[in-house]
């Protein structure tokens, strides 16, 4: 959690507004709050990326230490046991199951793009997608959060890669749901 005594500067400057003297407010938004646009744009990863940092971390969350499940098994299993695990198409709260939010792992990048942060592989970690929702743009050390190392060949856990593998070969039928499919197919790229 951030605790931030800001309040006290903005109520400076709002207090010179107050009194007419908008050059004053101005200069102290400027030194209290100085703010400079990001000049990069945003870029999507897509899932073979994703993948393959998420292998490297072996669905760790580097952040939290929790073990995350690989995507195409999370969707598997949703669309097996839907009463169970109800998955809306747009991730809709209270009409997806937290699982999704709690399991599914997101590529974040560590020190914001937002901020200057690099958008490659050197930059991405793995995360879960409530704790990606929760860092947002800010540095590691405003919220008190660390990275932790890169798990090794002792982490033995796949994501559930393994089962994947073995429930869509035994229920074929269930590649033929878009998401499921296109992970399947990032994960064949993503393992050669």
């Amino acid at each position: 959690m951030q605790r931030t005594e800001r309040s006290n500067n903005l109520a400076q400057i709002a207090e010179a507004l107050a009194n007419g003297d908008t050059q004053a407010a101005e200069q102290q938004a400027q030194h209290e709050f100085a703010w400079k646009p990001s000049e990069s744009i945003r870029q999507g990863i897509p899932a073979a990326r994703a993948l393959k940092v998420f292998l490297r971390d072996r669905f760790v969350d580097r952040y939290s230490g929790s073990r995350l499940v690989f995507p195409g098994a999370l969707l598997a299993v949703g669309r097996l046991l839907p009463e169970c695990f109800p998955i809306h198409p747009t991730w809709k709260a209270g009409r997806s199951h937290d699982m999704f939010w709690e399991l599914w792992p997101a590529v974040d990048h560590v020190h914001p793009v937002a901020r200057g942060g690099a958008h490659d592989e050197s930059n991405f970690v793995t995360t879960s997608t409530i704790n990606n929702v929760a860092k947002g743009n800010a540095l590691l050390a405003e919220i008190g959060w660390v990275l932790l190392p890169c798990p090794g060949s002792e982490e033995t856990w796949d994501g559930l890669i393994g089962w994947f593998r073995r429930i869509t070969a035994a229920q074929s039928q269930l590649l033929n749901d878009r998401q499921i499919g296109a992970w399947n197919s990032a994960l064949r790229k993503a393992t050669f």
